[in-house]
């Protein structure tokens, strides 16, 4: 190994040693992020000391005229202008990923198809929801189509041409408060008179008048509920029964009445055991009372009672079963029509997200028609200004390995030169990032293509999706159509219709 190589290699060694200790610490960001500065030559040439260098080996004659080997000082360019090549390539891959992924998410040729067949698409989501929905609505419909003929058929054999009473859950509850207002009402004023015999006062006479009040009451109800309504039957043993429940409510009402008067005069006369004396009495000679007040207690009674036995005739329509089978279709027709409209609104949503996505991408799409450009441009850019500063790396090591030689040359005092200071070494081979736009260029021109065909054909998409919208809505109006249903309209009540209009007309 000759004297120059070794001195050489020891230059280089003290060069690196020198640069990894004094170097400041690159932040972390730029690490990331290289810069695209271009080489400061002059900078350079003063950190390298390359005037020294070459001025100082050149007394010395290293390197030696036959010597075919970098000299320490131009290793040492050579090595800061690969490592600034390098923050290029960083700088270019990171630069040109960014700008592609920009010209992908503006890449909206798949979306924009979409939208051109928009038209399409909505026709084909709707005979989807249609087909789901098909065998429950026909099945709601089958379902409501029994229930009405049943109806019918109950309407035509029992003689009725009007409309059934269907009271509603709040008419329901309403009456049945007010039985127990009755209730609460005729023991408090009961409890008055036959507080005048308890030893109890009030709170025994409120007791036992309470007890016997809910018997009136209730007992009353019942068969103005289920044994009087029979008298409107068409059947003549059915009415039969209603004549029995007509002697049942006035035998309970007179006979509870009674029974509460008598109680009363057993109690206000001091009898002993006052329960079965009264039922002596009613036995014996039911109808005689002591006083007025005995007498005006039993009509008390028995207008309560006869109020509960109309309470319970009227609860529901006066007819035996004509509110229930009534109910029954209404609730039929109900879960159909909730179908229907489920679907109603199902296709509606369907039809708006259409139009929406429509609207959508025409925003989108000029959005992304400008941002496409930009990001071309930006890429065409970038390109030219990578390839700029590798030009520049190059020049730069030219220049300054020039100077190192040209202060070594000098300084030799005419001893020649090696015969590589004519040279310049050749940097490294670098696979460089491509920047070229044709191929983005090409996405433009058929984007924009597709985006003035979406901008010319945006009312006929819109107009295909009405269409298509109207046209398969018309196909659920058969399924309520196929089975017409006959007035079962409203009367004093709520209304028990199950006629109406399928989705609205």
């Amino acid at each position: 190994m000759t004297l120059d190589t070794r001195l050489g290699i020891l230059i280089r060694l003290y060069e690196k040693l020198k640069g990894w200790i004094f170097r400041a610490p690159k932040p972390s960001y730029e690490a990331a992020h290289p810069t695209l500065n271009p080489i400061d030559i002059e900078q350079l040439t003063i950190e390298l000391r390359l005037r020294e260098e070459g001025e100082r080996l050149g007394h010395q004659g290293v390197p030696n005229q036959t010597s075919t080997v970098l000299s320490g000082p131009e290793m040492a360019v050579v090595h800061r202008v690969e490592k600034q090549r390098q923050e290029y390539m960083q700088w270019g891959a990171i630069r040109l990923s960014n700008v592609n992924n920009d010209i992908h998410s503006c890449n909206l040729i798949q979306r924009i198809n979409s939208a051109l067949a928009a038209g399409e698409s909505f026709e084909s989501n709707v005979n989807a929801i249609i087909t789901r929905k098909d065998t429950q609505l026909e099945s709601l419909a089958q379902a409501k189509h029994q229930k009405h003929v049943q109806l019918e058929r109950f309407r035509a054999t029992n003689g009725l041409t009007r409309d059934a009473i269907v009271p509603s859950g709040l008419s329901k509850w309403s009456k049945r408060i007010g039985l127990l207002v009755c209730v609460l009402f005729e023991g408090v004023l009961n409890a008055k008179f036959f507080a005048q015999g308890l030893d109890d006062g009030l709170l025994g006479g409120f007791f036992y008048a309470f007890a016997l009040a809910f018997v009136n009451v209730l007992f009353a109800f019942g068969i103005g509920r289920y044994l009087l309504p029979n008298l409107w039957h068409q059947r003549f043993e059915w009415k039969l029964m209603g004549m029995v429940g007509l002697v049942f409510i006035v035998a309970s009402v007179g006979g509870v009445g009674l029974a509460i008067a008598h109680f009363r005069d057993t109690l206000t006369a001091g009898i002993p055991d006052a329960e079965a004396a009264a039922l002596h009495a009613l036995k014996e000679s039911p109808f005689k009372l002591r006083d007025i007040m005995s007498w005006l207690l039993f009509l008390l009674s028995a207008c309560f009672g006869l109020s509960a036995g109309y309470a319970g005739l009227s609860f529901l329509d006066r007819y035996p079963g004509y509110t229930a089978i009534t109910e029954e279709a209404d609730k039929a027709s109900d879960e159909y029509e909730e179908e229907l409209e489920d679907l109603r609104d199902e296709l509606d949503r369907e039809r708006d997200d259409a139009v929406a996505a429509l609207e959508s991408t025409l925003h989108d799409s000029q959005e992304a028609l400008r941002g496409l450009s930009a990001a071309i441009r930006t890429k065409r850019d970038s390109g030219i200004d990578f390839l700029h500063v590798m030009q520049e790396a190059e020049r730069a090591l030219a220049s300054l390995l020039m100077t190192f030689r040209t202060e070594n040359t000098v300084a030799r005092g005419g001893v020649p030169a090696p015969a590589y200071f004519n040279e310049i070494p050749r940097l490294q081979e670098l696979p460089l990032p491509d920047f070229t736009v044709e191929q983005d260029k090409a996405i433009l021109t058929q984007q924009e293509a597709l985006v003035a065909d979406l901008l010319k054909g945006e009312q006929g998409i819109r107009s295909r999706i009405q269409n298509a919208f109207n046209q398969k809505y018309q196909l659920v109006r058969p399924l309520k159509a196929q089975f017409p249903q006959a007035s079962v309209g409203p009367t004093s009540e709520t209304p028990a219709s199950a006629s109406g209009t399928v989705l609205g007309s």
